[in-house]
């Protein structure tokens, strides 16, 4: 795996990993103290010929791109855990809307977490989610 020197910058400037998910598919990544297997994947969208958003399977390489971070939790945890995210995901929504309306979502039966940003406005707001989830780990 190759990665560039602004994307190791990027990397480097929000205390960011990465994540290979197969099939060419890489992610910057942020790992909860939950699991080993918790963690955020960060991806850039980019526009596709029809006009429509897509995410792609490459770093993102600039700090304004708009990007997905993805938090799926369903196959780590048991129900208690998986219902205590959603639920704090939910009473910190607030955290996600500080600046602008940002889209966002749940799916997969609430199982996992998206929501879309710029690199430098979202790592941001997913540190300070992960801080409210990671507190489950803290009380344990």
């Amino acid at each position: 795996m190759q990665i560039s020197d602004q994307e190791q910058k990027l990397m480097d400037k929000y205390n960011l990993g990465w994540f290979y998910s197969g099939g060419g598919c890489v992610h910057f990544s942020h790992n909860l103290k939950l699991t080993d297997e918790t963690l955020w994947l960060i991806n850039d969208m980019y526009e596709m010929p029809n006009g429509e958003l897509d995410c792609s399977q490459r770093f993102p390489t600039d700090e304004n791109q708009l990007c997905m971070f993805g938090l799926y939790y369903a196959d780590m945890l048991e129900d208690d855990l998986r219902n205590r995210i959603y639920q704090t995901i939910q009473d910190n929504l607030s955290i996600i809307h500080e600046h602008k309306e940002i889209e966002w979502e749940f799916y997969d039966n609430s199982d996992g977490f998206t929501f879309y940003d710029t690199l430098k406005n979202g790592v941001p707001k997913m540190f300070a989610l992960t801080n409210e989830i990671d507190k489950f780990k803290e009380n344990q």
